[in-house]
Order: structure tokens, then sequence, then C-alpha cells
């Protein structure tokens, strides 16, 4: 008993539940059926061998050498018929199949299935998911499904199973492939198990399909047929079935009959016999597509779902009443001719020992398609392949083949002239074999290879018929039989062999010459029929005709080959509007002959007519009704039976809105519910079959989605079977009991009746549901009018109406909604109008609007314009106000916060307003003052130049707010969000603070920032020449700005590349000079210091900087100067400064420190010394880098220290003249000469002569100038030695001074020159030395002391009553804001000559906290720190006038 059914039996409540037993070797047992129960002690008997031993009517037994038990549903039973068919036999049986067992791979391999997907070829590897990877054997599965039915057709087991039509594709051998039409995307995988264990069940006991199949037309009106028996379980063959279809054009078969281009009207279509099966079915509407089926009813096919075939009642009792009457009824009665013409398809029954058939009444050249199937007692095959045959045309018989001429006697010739040999004569000396010699052949029979081809020959040359089959010169030997020895050079005729033998065959006389007068007509879109004429000899001997045809000009022009074909013949399946080249070939039993000349046509292409034909059968239109209705265009992609997955998918958020529009074409105004029930569509989604929206998109796509292409597949046929909706619904009388209704019938469709329904307005709710009434009444009529009587005076009644056929129901359009009193009829007619919006809920809601969607009319007509009025006003307000929209949504704006409003909807067409929806409540929320978040930036950690960041600013509030970003207090983007996400392209070094800023105009805008650090490759300047003495130290500063902070090395030789270490005579130094916070860019500040200068440290060096996001590399040259006896100017100078005597030889070679260290008395004279060893130039950047304290700065610049002088002297005094050394060949000294040319009242061009100190190092010079007594003042930069200064002020005196700069420092001031534009006055600071400088000396004393008076006063009061500043407030009165910086520090103002600092390359330099790589300062928007400024000194406050009027500086 292991071949029973092992595995649980599923049912659903109310199904029957079939148990199969499956017993080998009986013999006297008896087959016993027992049910166990709970809390029962032992089995119940149910059944014992053919006998049911229970009282149970629902149990039967089934018996059929295999016995089932039957369990039927409550209320039913199981009515096995009396007269059993074939269909009834198989329907009540349950096969003994094993899923387990069906093992089809020998059929994958034949039909050369990938490898790969073997394991679909297995039911058993497909139930246990072990196939593989589905999607790449998508392309096999055709092959695969084709084997796993094995030429049974299962569809019977798969309908008494419930599995859909849609889903019986496999219980055919049948597969659609999925492609992006909608129509192949339905759902099967619930009866994927029933289908397969049909198929299992019916692969043990069906025949397998006829072999073989062949049909040749002998006459005007007969076919000969021919067929081999099936392979598997030929021997319960008891008999054939062969389908004749008339076909009237030669695609695929129609429906209908066609004179020209006039499509007669359908018939009424016959009633279906009463069969379960049968009754399940359904009629197609005419279609050229499909074929009329007499007398038997044959589905639809679709390219998805093909139903099957059923068969009818035989047409005649046996083969022998056919070979004698023909085509004969039902009733026996030979068709007539006009019948036959009808009757498009005819199945004719064979008993199972027959193989052949003559099909005889034909009509003259018409073509038909046949096929045969296999029956048993169990069911059927599949049909077989289709073939085609096209009787001849009147007059024409084909002759039977005569015998040929024999052939003469080779072997005999072979052996009589030496041949010994029997395996030469029995291969070479037969012509019939030429094709099967080999090389081996040739190479044994070689030394009789003259003898053998002199018998082939006979006697006779055969080279031009050799030249004309195109066999090579080479070959000609052989077809002349003059042969001398053989040769390699012959072996290459072995692939020619072919033809040689037809040679020699025709040069024998025993074959046919060529067909003649070939010839093509009926050239349609894909098909041709050729003609031709027999051979002119031997006629009578052609068994058969060779087509061999290609297309030309295309990819494939190989030829087709068709054999043993009469004429005349169809070529089918051609490509249309195509060019084709056609020859063809003579058949006896010896050979083939000559090809006949060759005909090239062209098919026809697709012509008008017949698109306007299709145009005409297809009713109704899915396109033309969403353009009726105004749909998007975007969206009408959607709109088509043949949608693409790929534009539902591209367009379905973008087409919601229009869903309702779409659904309402789709469905056409017809309940398709039926249909999908049938085709397995879940319950939950039938209401989309209807037209009905689901209350929820989302969930519609998450649970209808897979069942897309059974609901689409239901749209395109109902459309051609169930009537469309009444037209111009309207009330023309109203009484005080009755109403009067008229309507417009469906165009193009057969209506059975119209159902009229009714119902009384619930007067408690303004819209009372139509769709499902608490009373409904209806009434039927086949007029397309009625009075509906009994009405209640005074109720307001809903009426609407349907029409229905044998197929189903449309949905009806409109409703009318009257009131039954004779008073409120003004006698004018009542149109039947929309039903009304419904389902009306908040979306959504904010402090000033609230969004409001609905569900559209239940009842409407597809190609209604739907426009949708909303109602809105506050609970306190007298008045609605009203707002217009198209869609089924609405967002009422403006509206007060915390606040409720009252809202209902209406729907409008053309005919009216329909009755208003439910009333909504809806509140408005509290407003709340906006709230954001600080920016979220991406990537967070990495922000490089050059690259993208993301942005995203989150703000809360209501009403929402609108967001602002900022970028370093640029606005970048703003919009009306709770979120604002924008993408920085190409950001730089310069961005600082991210700002997001919300306001939504309640409470008080709120700003978040965050600030952010952008890395940067590093930058390398410096100076690039510098010198040094041999013996002396010498430095070269490499500045480097980097983020993050870079790794620095030395290198000697930039070619070479030798490191340079920290130790012994090099020492590097490392500055860590990052900015604050306010700036972006990090700036460090390296040294490499050569302690003793020789010559092999001269040369350049590479200063390399590297960090995560790039590296930079610089050189600079280190070169020796001559040793310049330079004691004569600072000797000149300390005597002109009035040196002591004592004192005078430090001023021997540029200032001894050594010889006045020591020396107390010289403490008074170490200002002058100073001075002239700074030799005007300003050295506090190096002094400052030593880390020289701010009170003894002023040495560095030649000025003099004002407070603890002793404490510089002994502290710092040899860091500041090493200083002077390091910096003399680097600093320029003060420019020289100052000249004024006035221009005009407002300009002037002052001008100066270079430095006599170092010249050449001067790259930059600074002019300052102002009024006469004023603190503020103006400067410029240039590079020349002149610059314009423009927007003076006449009459005002001014006065201006210069000093000169480079990368490592400035010069000192010159001395002031001033003048007055107005009358051309300009003076000389010089001026004032002389005779007044007693004067000078007394005013200094004074002016000093009422100074530190006045300081020390205001200082001590605010520090008293004010306290210190919070860090980071300005002072806008501070004067560091307009005095001069520190030279490495010096403030970078706008020009008014265009002239500004420019770095080596020509380019603006780069700005690091302030300084630019050039060594000059600009101001920022941020205050110094207090300890980086740098009190003025005595000297300049008496020099350049009042208090904080001087060119103050700034440490760095």
């Amino acid at each position: 008993m292991h071949d029973s059914i092992q595995n649980p039996v599923t049912v659903a409540q109310g199904e029957n539940a079939p148990l199969t037993c499956v017993v080998r070797d009986l013999g006297d047992s008896t087959v016993v059926w027992k049910k166990w129960e709970n809390g029962k002690s032992g089995p119940k008997i149910l059944t014992a061998g053919e006998t049911r031993v229970t009282s149970d009517e629902r149990i039967r037994i089934i018996h059929d050498n295999v016995i089932s038990l039957g369990i039927s549903a409550p209320n039913s039973s199981i009515d096995l018929p009396s007269e059993h068919s074939i269909l009834d036999d198989y329907a009540s049986y349950k096969g003994v199949g094993s899923i387990l067992s069906h093992n089809y791979t020998a059929c994958c391999q034949q039909v050369n299935v990938s490898k790969s997907c073997y394991g679909f070829c297995t039911l058993q590897s497909i139930l246990e998911g072990t196939t593989g990877e589905p999607n790449q054997c998508e392309d096999e599965f055709p092959k695969i499904v084709k084997c796993m039915a094995d030429g049974r057709d299962h569809v019977p087991c798969c309908i008494r199973e419930q599995v859909p039509d849609i889903c019986q594709d496999l219980c055919r051998g049948e597969y659609t492939v999925v492609t992006d039409n909608v129509k192949t995307h339905f759902s099967c995988p619930t009866y994927i198990e029933r289908t397969l264990s049909c198929i299992a069940d019916g692969i043990e006991i069906l025949p397998s399909q006829p072999l073989n199949v062949q049909a040749v037309a002998v006459s005007p009106t007969a076919i000969n047929l021919t067929w081999a028996p099936p392979r598997e379980n030929r021997h319960t063959v008891h008999e054939y079935v062969v389908n004749i279809t008339t076909l009237r054009s030669f695609d695929a078969p129609f429906t209908g009959l066609v004179t020209g281009l006039q499509v007669r009207p359908p018939r009424q279509p016959p009633r279906l016999p009463h069969h379960p099966i049968l009754q399940q079915r359904t009629i197609p509407q005419v279609k050229m597509a499909m074929v009329l089926l007499y007398p038997i009813i044959m589905t639809r096919r679709t390219p998805t779902a093909t139903t099957a075939t059923t068969v009818a009642p035989s047409t005649i009792a046996n083969s022998k009443e056919f070979s004698n009457n023909g085509l004969v009824t039902e009733n026996g009665q030979e068709l007539s001719a006009e019948d036959k013409v009808e009757a498009k398809m005819r199945q004719i029954k064979v008993h199972d020992d027959k193989t052949t058939l003559l099909l005889e009444h034909l009509q003259p050249f018409t073509m038909y398609e046949i096929s045969v199937s296999a029956f048993n007692i169990h069911g059927r095959s599949l049909p077989s392949n289709r073939v085609r045959a096209l009787t001849l045309a009147p007059g024409v018989i084909r002759p039977e083949p005569k015998t040929a001429p024999k052939l003469p006697d080779i072997k005999s010739c072979c052996i009589t002239k030496g041949v010994n040999t029997e395996s030469c004569v029995s291969k070479l000396c037969d012509p019939k074999l030429a094709t099967q010699v080999e090389i081996p052949d040739l190479m044994i029979c070689a030394p009789w290879t003259p003898e053998v081809f002199s018998c082939l020959a006979d006697g006779k040359d055969h080279s031009p018929c050799c030249r004309a089959r195109g066999i090579p010169a080479p070959c000609y030997d052989l077809c002349t039989g003059n042969i001398t020895k053989l040769d390699y050079h012959y072996f290459k005729c072995l692939r020619y062999m072919g033809e040689y033998g037809n040679c020699l065959m025709e040069g024998y006389g025993v074959l046919p010459t060529a067909p003649r007068q070939l010839r093509v007509s009926n050239v349609q879109e894909d098909f041709a029929i050729i003609h031709w004429s027999p051979p002119s000899t031997l006629n009578d001997t052609v068994t058969g005709y060779l087509v061999h045809y290609r297309p030309l000009s295309t990819f494939e022009n190989e030829y087709h080959h068709v054999k043993a074909v009469h004429p005349p013949y169809i070529l089918e399946n051609l490509y249309s509007n195509a060019e084709y080249e056609v020859y063809v070939e003579a058949m006896n039993e010896h050979g083939v002959s000559l090809p006949s000349q060759r005909v090239v046509f062209r098919t026809a292409s697709t012509t008008q007519e017949t698109e306007e034909l299709e145009a005409a059968i297809d009713n109704y239109n899915e396109t033309a009704c969403c353009v009726a209705v105004g749909m998007n265009p975007t969206c009408l992609p959607l709109c088509s039976y043949d949608a693409s997955m790929s534009d539902i998918r591209s367009l379905a958020f973008a087409c919601a809105s229009e869903f309702h529009t779409l659904l309402r074409c789709a469905a056409g105004g017809r309940d398709h519910s039926a249909c999908c029930t049938r085709r397995g569509v879940s319950e939950n989604c039938l209401d989309i079959c209807s037209a009905r929206v689901p209350d929820s998109l989302l969930s519609m796509a998450e649970n209808c989605l897979p069942y897309i292409g059974n609901i689409v597949q239901c749209f395109e046929e109902g459309t051609e079977l169930i009537p469309g909706p009444v037209e111009e619904f309207h009330s023309n009388l109203v009484t005080d009991s009755s109403v009067g209704l008229s309507w417009l019938a469906p165009k193009n469709y057969d209506i059975s009746n119209y159902q009229v329904f009714y119902q009384v307005k619930n007067p408690s709710s303004a819209s009372s549901s139509v769709d499902k009434p608490a009373d409904p009444k209806s009434l039927n009529t086949t007029d397309t009018s009625i009075e509906v009587t009994g009405l209640t005076k005074g109720q307001v009644y809903r009426f609407f109406v349907v029409a229905i056929n044998a197929h189903g129901s449309s949905i009806p359009s409109s409703v009318i909604l009257v009131n039954v009193t004779r008073e409120s009829y003004n006698g004018t007619k009542i149109p039947g109008v929309l039903t009304p919006p419904h389902s009306l809920v908040v979306a959504g809601h904010s402090a000033t609007w609230v969004q409001i969607v609905w569900q559209p009319p239940i009842f409407a007509h597809p190609t209604d314009k739907i426009t949708y009025k909303v109602y809105h006003k506050g609970v306190k307000e007298a008045n609605f106000q009203m707002n217009d929209t198209l869609v089924n949504s609405i967002t009422l704006d403006s509206l007060r916060p915390n606040s409720q409003y009252i809202v209902y909807a209406t729907a409008t067409n053309n005919k009216g307003e329909s009755e208003a929806s439910e009333t909504l409540i809806a509140w408005t929320d509290p407003a709340h003052s906006p709230f954001v978040e600080p920016p979220r930036i991406q990537p967070m950690n990495l922000l490089v130049e050059g690259r993208t960041m993301t942005v995203v600013c989150v703000a809360l509030g209501d009403p929402t707010p609108t967001i602002s970003l900022y970028i370093n207090g640029k606005l970048i983007k703003q919009q009306k969000n709770r979120h604002l996400t924008q993408v920085v392209e190409n950001i730089t070094r310069e961005m600082d603070i991210v700002s997001c800023y919300a306001d939504n105009g309640y409470g008080t805008p709120m700003q978040s920032a965050r600030r952010i650090q952008i890395s940067h490759a590093p930058s390398v300047t410096g100076s690039e020449i510098n010198f040094a003495t041999e013996g002396e130290a010498a430095s070269i500063e490499c500045i480097v700005t980097a983020h993050p902070e870079p790794k620095v090395v030395f290198w000697k030789n930039s070619q070479d590349r030798i490191p340079i270490v920290n130790g012994g005579n090099y020492r590097i130094e490392h500055d860590d000079s990052v900015t604050s916070l306010e700036q972006q860019s990090s700036r460090y500040r390296y040294v490499l210091r050569i302690q003793k200068v020789s010559s092999q440290d001269v040369g350049n060096y590479s200063c390399h900087a590297e960090n995560a996001i790039g590296e930079s590399v610089k050189t600079f040259w280190l070169q020796t100067r001559d040793i310049q006896d330079m004691s004569g100017n600072i000797t000149e100078c300390c005597i002109k400064e009035k040196v002591s005597p004592s004192c005078i030889d430090a001023c021997s070679f540029y200032l001894d420190i050594e010889s006045v260290i020591d020396k107390p008395q010289c403490l008074p004279d170490f200002d002058k010394l100073m001075k002239c060893s700074a030799d005007g130039r300003d050295h506090r950047a190096c002094c400052s880098s030593w880390g020289v304290p701010r009170r003894c700065l002023d040495w560095c610049r030649g000025e003099p220290v004002s407070q603890n002088s002793e404490l510089c002297v002994l502290q710092n005094s040899k860091v500041i003249f090493n200083c002077f050394k390091e910096n003399r060949d680097k600093l320029p000294g003060p420019p020289k000469r100052l000249r004024i040319q006035v221009l005009s009242d407002t300009e002037i061009m002052i001008s100066w002569d270079a430095p006599t100190i170092n010249p050449h190092t001067a790259s930059s010079y600074r002019v300052f100038w102002r009024p006469v007594g004023q603190k503020l003042s103006q400067r410029l930069d240039t590079h020349s030695t002149n610059a314009k200064i423009s927007h003076l002020k006449p009459g005002v005196k001014y006065e201006a001074v210069v000093k000169a700069g480079n990368s490592h420092g400035t010069s000192t001031l010159t001395d002031p020159i001033t003048f007055i534009t107005e009358d051309n006055l300009i003076s000389s600071a010089s001026t004032a030395e002389g005779s007044h400088a007693g004067m000078g000396i007394g005013i200094a004393f004074l002016v000093f002391l009422l100074v530190g008076i006045t300081v020390g006063a205001v200082w001590f009061i605010r520090k008293r009553q004010f306290g210190t500043k919070p860090p980071g407030a300005i002072a806008f009165e501070n004067p560091s804001y307009i005095r001069e910086t520190n030279p490495d520090a010096s403030s970078h103002a706008t020009t008014t000559n265009g002239d500004i600092p420019m770095n080596g390359n020509g380019s603006v330099p780069s700005v690091s906290n302030g300084v630019i790589a050039n060594g000059w300062h600009t101001e920022t928007l941020h205050p110094p720190r207090a300890e980086t400024e740098v009190a003025p000194t005595l000297y300049e406050e008496l020099r350049l006038g009042s208090e904080g009027a001087g060119f103050r500086r700034l440490k760095p």
C-alpha cells in the first residue's frame, strides 16, 4: 500500500474530500475504510470492499481498479451519471500517481534544458524547494512544463480540484512567461500543489500525444491523414479524435466569417449542455482571433490562460460511417455545402486500431488545420502538433506515385573490374550510400579507386550536373569517372557526396527533372501560397517535394527546409513587409532533382483596413475612457489592459490620486466579481473587480497586487461579454404613488433584462448607504423604461438600474432622488446624478490647515468627469465656505488654531450635484512656537575641501515653520517644511558656521548653529632664498597651513631626498600656531636651524607636509654671503647717537654685545646701540618667536625700552642681537625720499625710492595717511614705489608715512610728510627739528605727565565700576582697530588703487587666523586678545600725535 496517499488531505469547509487507497496484489483480501474519532475507544468501520457500511450518506466508494473514498460536503451527494462520457470518467477518478515519482529529466535533456535547471525536472525537487534559482531558468520553463505534462491533458483533474482557469496552463503543459505586460502577473501559488498532484496522477493513467501526424491533400475535396500511436499508455487507447478546423486566414483561428472586410453579426451563443464542467465555461464575444466551434463551445484563450476544449458528442459513430457519409451532424445527416462552410471545426472519432483517415467532402483550395488526440477510459492526451493542409484547386487530382526506373548494376561492374573487398563493394559501389562514405573508406579502397568511380560514372560525364549543384572543380574527376590515382585533395569532396549521388542518379535517368513554373500567390502579412508544376520527366515517380526559403536582407538569412510536401503549399510565420527567396526540389525513391527556378517575393504590411476592422470589433476602449474623463496625460500609460509593470511601479505614487478614475475606466461600468472569484482573486480584493475604491490604497497594493493579472484579464474579458452601464437615466413622471423611469440601453451588447432597485432614503442620515440598502426592493423589465408604483406619498426614494445578460450585470451609473408627491414635481426631467462621496476622514492637520480625504462615488459612469465641492465652516460661523477640487482630497488652509470646523462634500458631473456626504467635525491644532535642532551634517567627522556635505535642518512647531539654512551668515536655502535637506557642493575651508533658522509666525523664531572645520591638504609657504655666513647660524622657516595637523619632514637636495633629523648641526623647531575656533585653517610653523653653516650646507632644502587629505612640498635655497665690513655704518650711527666713548668699542663690527654687556656704565646707551643695530628694520617677529617679552620688543625695531631696560639687557639682549644677525639680509630698510605730486583737489601721487638696505628684499610697500590731528588713518598696499591716494578733502592738511616689507617682516616707518591738496603745500617732518628741539622736549615731558595721569584714572574707574569685559566682547572704541598691527600680523584693509599683497604666483595670499602668508595682517570681526596688544611707546605718542593716534602694533 506504499502508493496510497500519505499526506493529509486539506479541503475547505463545504468541499468534497477524496481519499485514495492503492493496494497491489490484493488477492482474496478486502479493503476496509475505518475512521478514528476523538473520545471513542475504537475505530468506526465505514466501508468494506465496495459496500458502504456506515449510515452516513456522505460516504461513497468509487472503485475503478483503485478504491477511493469520497466524503461529500453537507447536503450534497456524489451521483455517478448513468452514461459515462470520457470527461465524466475522468472527473470522478482520483489517480494513483505519486508526486515524488514523476521524474522527467530525460525529456528535459532531449529539449536542451540547461543542466543548472534540472532541479525543475522532478516534482519532488519542486515541492522540496531544492530546484535552484527560478530567475535563472525563466526562459527554460516553457520546455520544462511541456515535459512535465508529458503530452497529457490534465485540465479535467485541475477543474475537479478547483484550480481557476487562469492557473490551468500547467495542466496543459504550457507556461505563461512573465513579461512586463500586466496580464502575465497573476497569482497561482495557492494551486501549485493541486496542479502537480493532478499531473502526477495523469502521468500514470493517461495516454500521451499521437505522433508523426501528416496530412496530404489528394484532391480538391479530400486530405489523407496519417499518425502513429502514442508513446506512453498506447495499449489503453480506445479511440482517437481528429479535430478539423477550417481556416479563412492562415494565422491563429478566428471566430465569425469574414467576406472581404465585412464582419457578419455574431450568432446567438448556443446553450451549454448540462454538464458540471461545461457549466464553468464562458462564451466569448465574436472576435477575429478565435475559432467558431460547431457544435462545441471553445473558450477564449488569452496570453496567460487557456481553458480546456471539451470533446463534443461524437459527430459519427465510427470511422466507417465517416468514410461512407463524410461529415455528418449529430442526427446523422450529412452537412450541406453551406453548413460545411459554417462549420469551422469538426471532430471525428476513429477506433484505436486505425491510424489513417481520409478526410472527404472538403472545400476546394481551402486551408484546414488538423490535430489528433488519444482517449482512454480515464481521459485524453493533449492534441498532437497541429498540421495544416491546403486542398487542391478544382479539377486537380494528385496521382499516386509510380515506381521509379531501376538503377544500373554498379556492384556487378565493380566486381567485374576486380574490386574484391566486400566492404568496398557495399559502400563505394552503391550510389544510394554515397553520403555515408568517409575518409577511412577511401583509404582502404584506394587500390580500386579508378575502377570504383569508373563504374559509378557508368560511362557518362556528370560534370555539368556537378557544376550546377555547386560541387567544386577539383571534384569534377569524380563526376567524369576519370580518376587515376586517389589523392588527398579528393578528401574535401566528401562533404559534397550528397550532391554527387544525386548527379549520378540524374545521369542514370532515374531522377525527375526540376519542378516547373514556380509561382507565389495570396501573399499576406505572414503567409504566402506557393505553386509549381510537376517535373517534365518522371513526374509520376515523385513522392514529395523539398521547399527551401529564406528571408533576404535580414540577420536571419539561412534557408529553412520543408520536406515531403505537395503543391500548393503555405509558407507560414513570415515577417511582414519582408522579401523572401524560395525554390523547390522534387524527390523520388532514388534522390532529389535539380532545384527549380528561384522566386523572390515580398510579404504585405499590416493594412489600414485590418486595423480599422480590429478597432471596430473592440467595442470598449479603456484608454479612450481615460482621455474622455481628463486623466493626467502622465498616467495614460496605465490606462490600458496591456499596461506594463514597469510603468505601474514608476507611476504608482504620482498617479495615486487618479486611481479611482483608472479603476472606473478599467471596469467599464461592469461587475467583474464573478470572474475574479472564478480566477482565484482573494475575497479582500473583490471590491476592485466591481470598481469600488478600497479605503486604503497601501493595503490594496500589499494584498491585491499579486492578483493584478487575474483582475486585468477579467476586466478585458468582461468588457466583451458583460453589458455596460445604462445611460441617460432619468425620471419623467412623478405622482403621489409612482415614479416613471427611463434610460438608454448599452450599445453593442445583448441585454436579457434590466433590474431596477429602489429604497426609501433614511431621513436620519444625510447620505444613507446606497451600496447596501437596508430594505432593498427591485423590479425586472426587458424594456428601457418602467413605472414604479405602490410608493408612499411624501417619502424620498432613491432609484438606480443595472443591465443584465447571461454573463453578468453592469454597475449602476447614477441614482435618482425623488420626493414622491405630485406637488414637488415641476414637470421637467429629473436626471440621475452621482452618489455622494463617502468615508470622509482627516488625513492630516495642523494649527492652520486640515487635510480631508474621501472615497469617490460608488455609482458613476466610467466617462463621468467628476468635480468635488467641499463645504466647511467654523462651529460658530453662519455660512459655509466652498472649495472645488478634481481629486478626492483637499487641504483647507487659513484656518484658526485650536478651532472646530464642520466639513462635508458633494460630487458633481454634467447632470448635476449629488447629495451631501456625511458630516465631519475636524479640529485644528493649538499653535506652538518653532523649535529647531542643531544642524545635522553628513559626513560629520570628515568634511574635505572640494567635496560635498549634506545639511539637514529639523524644526518643530505648529503651524509648520519656514526653515532657512545659512552658511557663514549667507542664506543657502529656504522652504516651509519640518525638514530641510541641502547638499552643499564644493565646500571650502572658509565655511565656518552652519545655522538653521525657523519661524512660523507664532512665538519667537529660533536659530541653532553648529561650527564645522573643513579638512584640507597642506599648503607650504616661506622665503625661498635664505642667506647665511659660513660659521654662523642659519634658519629656514616653513609655514604650513593644513587640517588635520600634518606631518612635516625636511630633506636636503630635493632630488636625492636626504632626510634631515633633529640633532647634531640641525635643530628642527615646531611652533603650534593653531588658530582660534573662529578661524577655519590651522597654521603651523616649522624652522630648520643650522648651528654652523659650512659649504656643504649650501643648496636646496625641501619642506614636505602631508596629512590624510593630501600633501605639499616646497623647496628653499640656502646661499652664503660675502662678509662685508659694516662696522663703518654702525660706528657712524653710534657717534651720531652720542654713544659714550667707553662703549664705542661695541660698534666695531655690527655690535659686539660681549664687550658691553658686562659694563654697567653702558646700560644707558643700550637704547642707542639697539637703534643702530636694528638699522631701520623691524625684527619683532623674530624676537617674538624666540620668546622676547613684550616689554623688550621695542628694542627689536630700534626703539627705546621705556621700563626695566636692565632686565632686557640681562635676559634678552643676546636673543635680540641674534635676530639682528639672522634678518640683516632678509628685511629691507625704510624707503627713502618721500615725494608728493598733487594731481587734483582730491588726488595725489605719493612716490619714494627703494630702501638703501636690502632693496631687493622689499616685495611690498604699505602707505598710511590721515588728516593731521585725527586718530583714524587709512592705508593701501602696493608692489611699486608709488601709489595714488584718492578721495581727499580740499584744504585739509594730511600726513603720510611709508614702510617696506616682505614675508619676513617690515622696515620701520619713514618720517611723515605733510601736504595740502588745495594749495599744493607739501612739507616734511624733518623740518620740525633744529632750533625747536628744546621746546619739543619740554612739550613731550608735559604731555607725558598728562597722558599718564589720564590713562591711569580711566583704567582705575573702569576696573572698579565695570569689571573685566567678558571674553569675546567687542569694544568699538578700542583704539587697536585703528592702529597699525604687528608687522607679522598687520591688517588688510580695502585698497584704493587696486594693489593688494600677492603670492609669488600672482594669486591672493591665503588667510589663516587673519595672517596673510606673506606676513601682513588682516583685521577680523573678532577683537584681539588683550595679552597680544603692544602698548605705544612714548616716542610714538610724541612723534605722531595724541594717544591712540600713532601706528600702534599688535604682537602675533
